[in-house]
């Protein structure tokens, strides 16, 4: 479900319910650029590897992410349902049902795409914020 501010009073409601009642959920951003090259302090030569611990990856990648603006957040809730197939008594598959949501910020009072000097290319946002 897309949600903009014309929208926003009545989505907020389901997007509430679908999180309280969530086994778990998954969020996604969309930026306004991308870096490649690292930023592991100041270190620029940073590239993932298979042998990154989860903290290593997270501080290498931070530096480059947090340089941009967040103009799209999505949000995805998973809810487990029951099986309805139990013919050989193990209780079934395990089945879950999501609900997406598109809640687009475009920060309209700032026209600056990032927080630092870096290529950047501006897009047009088509959704009215």
């Amino acid at each position: 479900m897309d949600i903009t501010k014309d929208n926003l009073a009545t989505a907020l409601p389901l997007v509430q319910a679908a999180i309280q009642s969530a086994e778990f959920i998954a969020f996604d951003t969309e930026f306004t650029g991308l870096e490649c090259g690292g930023g592991q302090e100041g270190n620029h030569n940073y590239k993932i590897s298979r042998g990154d611990t989860h903290g290593w990856r997270y501080k290498g990648l931070k530096g480059p992410a947090s340089t941009f603006r967040v103009i799209q957040l999505g949000i995805a809730c998973f809810r487990k349902v029951p099986s309805t197939d139990d013919s050989d008594g193990d209780g079934g598959e395990q089945r879950y049902v999501s609900q997406g949501f598109n809640l687009f910020i475009w920060p309209t009072e700032c026209r600056e795409l990032s927080l630092r000097p870096t290529l950047t290319v501006e897009v047009t946002p088509r959704h009215p914020l």
